[in-house]
């Protein structure tokens, strides 16, 4: 839900000023560490804006697909 995932990206806010994500680290795991957290803040990002669930995407506080997606459901028999 929206409430929890706000929560989520202030840590990882948090965790970017820690870890200072936009200067390079000659430290390969400090990097790695970098990369992780800033690819988390993009998800987060994503699911917050995504005002719906679909598939594997599920909110609480959306828990219908959205309308308009209705037609771009694929099934497989």
């Amino acid at each position: 839900n929206e409430k929890d995932m706000d929560s989520h990206l202030a840590w990882l806010e948090s965790m970017a000023n820690q870890y200072n994500i936009c200067t390079p680290s000659s430290n390969y795991h400090v990097q790695e560490i970098k990369n992780m957290i800033l690819l988390s803040k993009f998800i987060c990002n994503a699911a917050l804006n995504r005002k719906e669930s679909l598939g594997a995407h599920f909110r609480e506080d959306f828990s219908e697909p959205a309308k308009e997606l209705r037609h771009s459901v694929v099934s497989v028999k």
